[in-house]
């Protein structure tokens, strides 16, 4: 009687060692890696980003580049290129063609504008273009007196060449310059030096002839 209840005895200790085997199989879960455990992102994580929409170097809204009243613009040219104001006001006013440019500091804008004058079959244009951001400061038009002939910063002579000439016989800063038609000739005009003592230079776009307009 003694030996079926030892076998009895043996096979409940048996299955008790299988279940507790089982039990045993769980795995413990991972440890954190040091770098989730510092705060940083895992890998994959998205980059923050900025979202303030302030302006930054290379915006053209940004015009911390914008010469001072004071400045010499030989030395210190404006941000927006003859070329620039010029396309900026033909396609305000239907692509006219242009009849003279000037550029100067204007007070009751704060800022250096270019003023351009065009004209169609129809129309006379005068529009103001901000010389530091391209923008239009104002427009206004009227009918046709009588043709005008058309001029360009570029062609017969260049901006950058007539005023080389310019400053052979011009003395103190450059506070502002035009270009446009007198008498037949199309004329640059660059202003040197502070009043009393400002001078104009004319420079002639076609023959390269340089005077002193008294």
């Amino acid at each position: 009687m003694t030996k079926p209840t030892a076998c009895l005895s043996m096979s409940g200790l048996a299955l008790a060692a299988s279940v507790l085997a089982g039990c045993s199989d769980e795995k413990p879960a991972p440890a954190p890696s040091s770098s989730s455990a510092a705060g940083q992102p895992s890998q994959g994580s998205p980059t923050p980003r900025s979202t303030d929409g302030s302006p930054t170097a290379g915006n053209p809204g940004a015009n911390g580049n914008a010469p001072a009243e004071s400045a010499d613009l030989a030395t210190e040219p404006v941000p927006v290129s003859p070329e620039d104001a010029i396309n900026t006001a033909r396609a305000e006013s239907g692509d006219a063609g242009v009849t003279s440019i000037d550029l100067e500091f204007e007070r009751r804008h704060d800022t250096w504008v270019y003023s351009v004058e065009l004209q169609d079959q129809a129309k006379d244009y005068e529009i103001d273009i901000d010389a530091v951001n391209g923008s239009v400061l104002a427009s206004e038009s009227e009918r046709v007196d009588e043709p005008e002939v058309t001029v360009s910063p570029t062609d017969p002579l260049p901006y950058a060449d007539a005023l080389k000439l310019a400053q052979d016989q011009g003395q103190g800063r450059l506070t502002g310059w035009s270009l446009g038609e007198d008498d037949g000739a199309i004329e640059y005009t660059f202003e040197f030096g502070d009043e009393p003592d400002d001078i104009e230079v004319v420079v002639d776009a076609k023959t390269k002839r340089v005077y002193v307009d008294d």
